[in-house]
Parts: C-alpha cells; sequence; structure tokens
C-alpha cells in the first residue's frame, strides 16, 4: 500500500524535477522511481536529491508490473512510446497507481518532458511543467 495520506497531494517527480530542485520548492510529498534516483549523477543535483531524501519529502517507489503494463498502453495510444525511456514509463507508471491506489488527494507529474507531459495528459493525470508546457498536438 503506498504512504500518502487519501487527501494529500502527490507529485512524482521525473530526473529534471529532481536537478531543478523541485522537492526543495513544493512543500508535500514527492515520489519518484530507483530509475530516476540512477540518472541524477552530478554533484549538485546528488546534493539536492540526498537532501529531499533525507528529509522524507521524496520518496523512493517501484511501481506494481500491471501499472508498467497500463503506462505503456496510455503510451502507445498517445503515440509517443518508442520516444519514451523505460524510466520516463515507470514515472508515468508510477503516477497512475498514486492517483488510482491513494485516494481522493491530487497526483502530479513533473516533468518538461514534452512527451511525457502527452502521455500524462492522456492518462488524465495533472501535469506540473518545469519549465516547458506542451501546447496542443504535437506534431512528429
Amino acid at each position: 500500500m503506498l504512504q500518502a495520506g487519501p487527501d494529500e497531494s502527490r507529485v512524482v517527480d521525473d530526473t529534471g524535477a529532481i536537478i531543478t530542485g523541485l522537492p526543495r520548492r513544493l512543500y508535500t510529498t514527492h515520489y519518484t522511481t530507483p530509475g530516476v534516483i540512477l540518472e541524477v549523477k552530478d554533484p549538485q543535483s546528488r546534493a539536492i536529491l540526498e537532501e529531499a531524501l533525507s528529509t522524507g519529502r521524496l520518496q523512493v517507489l517501484d511501481p506494481a508490473p500491471e501499472y508498467v503494463e497500463k503506462a505503456k498502453t496510455i503510451a502507445g495510444q498517445a503515440g509517443v512510446l518508442p520516444r519514451l525511456s523505460r524510466t520516463d514509463i515507470e514515472v508515468l507508471a508510477l503516477a497512475l497507481q498514486l492517483a488510482l491506489e491513494s485516494g481522493r488527494g491530487k497526483t502530479y507529474l513533473a516533468t518538461d518532458d514534452l512527451r511525457l507531459q502527452e502521455a500524462a495528459e492522456k492518462a488524465g493525470l495533472k501535469v506540473i511543467p518545469i519549465r516547458y508546457r506542451r501546447r496542443g498536438r504535437r506534431r512528429s
């Protein structure tokens, strides 16, 4: 079972959200996947990550396999599956899982990845763009 309270807002962060320090700026519970943790490499970003982990503001969870499959299906329907990484799919899956299993609170996906934004919006998830917001349908 997931740890967020029923009325608590939750933010699922991709790598870009952590690198820009989003867990420092938004005072809510943040979640991410082990794949994102592996992508954070430079010393400054690692320091941000370690701070968020040590304060409990960021929690690392593996999405359940059924949500990974749902994320792949939704990304395919959005036409972006071939362009998403495994980590992107896991982040989308975790956001879906939190949204569907955690009750009434809001779940957001924080990313600048326009394709991930498109898949999240297709899934009915709310998106927090870090700097860039998808505008209308992207052309391939």
